[in-house]
């Protein structure tokens, strides 16, 4: 039995406000390829497959003539969970059509029977040979009830054990049905997980499930594996059986990391594991140095005719004089301009906008923290004022 794991799509994301449709193409019939060549049986998508909980037009097709193309495969079931970047009645609005007629199982949020959230994976011979727990991104409405006058630690213990109980109640549920055989359980998750490597400036929005974390003690111990998503760099936590599989499209210019799918070969319980590199289906360029030295490659840049997404961080000009440098090398021509361009030499005067402070760069809460700072307000007020923000930005976020 193959499994495929991938997350984390972002359909429809811009990258510093260029669309990328071309990309997201290329990635899904690369996966179909990938899911025939390899001859794979299950499709795990562990969340996030739009960017948007309104996704476009051509967002939707991309999807659609996706799991077209899947269907002229070896693949048996495509299991997709939603995340937290989706809309759950979006996700779910052909579940039962898509289901019956073509093995695909949606899971756009939780259901209110976790025993719901298992999906037995049968052979051509009908025997059982896999189950999976889809279990998708879990809000807050999913992990308790709140109580007026709680403060926020009883709600966070309160999280935490919805969290645990819902997983445990999956996997009881999965352990039932696999009734001692020598079968492989795998449970999906959208969440956090302490200790998981975050990349700079790569999109991950930082409130999940109304948890910060999740401490894998919270995770029932018997599934084989974890298919993750959430985190948009590709790793691994507990012996290599939690695992998260990545974006496979980088999400900045910063972002360095190999994007990975997983390939999961089983025999029993027992599963070989293979990274495979997804490959660039874009050019990312960050030229930083002299203007000397960087000048050459812009003009490359500006006379390629593939389309090249750039960044110029130029350590010897002033903006001005950079700017116009700039302006000089692509003549007015949009194709390939830079997408970011940064001076690293200061004003005559000394003064710096922001100082040391990019808040393009800068998550959520830390933007929160500096009008905290800016406004003097600091001690417990301040604390009761991050408080109540993180409360608000969750209340936001899971209104579907």
């Amino acid at each position: 039995m193959k499994v495929l794991h991938t997350s984390d799509w972002h359909i429809g994301h811009l990258f510093h406000n260029r669309r990328r449709e071309e990309e997201f193409a290329a990635f899904l019939d690369w996966l179909v390829g990938l899911a025939a060549a390899r001859k794979i049986d299950v499709l795990i998508v562990a969340g996030d497959v739009f960017d948007s909980s309104a996704p476009g037009n051509s967002s939707v097709r991309l999807y659609y003539d996706f799991l077209k193309k899947m269907q002229e495969t070896s693949c048996r079931e495509i299991i997709i969970v939603g995340g937290n970047h989706d809309s759950p009645s979006f996700l779910n609005a052909p579940r039962e059509l898509l289901r019956s007629a073509f093995g695909i199982h949606i899971f756009g949020c939780a259901s209110g029977n976790p025993a719901d959230e298992i999906v037995p994976v049968y052979d051509a011979e009908g025997r059982l040979r896999l189950i999976v727990g889809a279990v998708p991104y879990l809000r807050d409405a999913d992990l308790t009830t709140m109580t007026f006058g709680e403060d926020w630690t009883e709600r966070e213990a309160k999280r935490r054990e919805g969290f645990r109980r819902h997983y445990r109640a999956v996997a009881d549920a999965a352990g039932k049905l696999r009734a001692g055989q020598d079968i492989p359980v795998i449970l999906t998750g959208h969440f956090f997980l302490a200790g998981g490597h975050l990349g700079e400036n790569d999109g991950v929005r930082e409130y999940v499930g109304g948890i910060a974390s999740v401490d894998s003690s919270l995770l029932p111990p018997e599934p084989d594996y974890y298919a993750l998503g959430h985190l948009h760099q590709p790793q691994s936590a507990g012996s290599g059986r939690i695992r998260y599989s990545g974006s496979p499209l980088k999400m900045s210019f910063s972002d360095s990391e190999e994007r990975m799918v997983y390939e999961l070969d089983f025999s029993g319980r027992r599963f070989d594991l293979s990274e495979i590199r997804v490959p660039h289906f874009s050019v990312i360029r960050r030229l930083r140095g002299p203007w000397s030295e960087i000048e050459g490659e812009l003009e490359r840049i500006a006379a390629s005719e593939e389309e090249i997404f750039c960044e110029a961080d130029v350590t010897d000009l002033s903006g001005a004089d950079l700017m116009n440098r700039i302006e000089s090398v692509f003549k007015g021509r949009m194709r390939n301009y830079p997408l970011v361009i940064r001076s690293e030499i200061k004003p005559a005067d000394g003064r710096e906008d922001s100082p040391g402070r990019n808040v393009s760069a800068m998550t959520a809460s830390e933007v929160f923290d500096l009008l905290l700072e800016r406004n003097r307000i600091a001690g417990e007020e301040a604390e009761q004022l991050r408080k109540l923000y993180r409360e608000t930005v969750i209340s936001v976020m899971e209104s579907d």
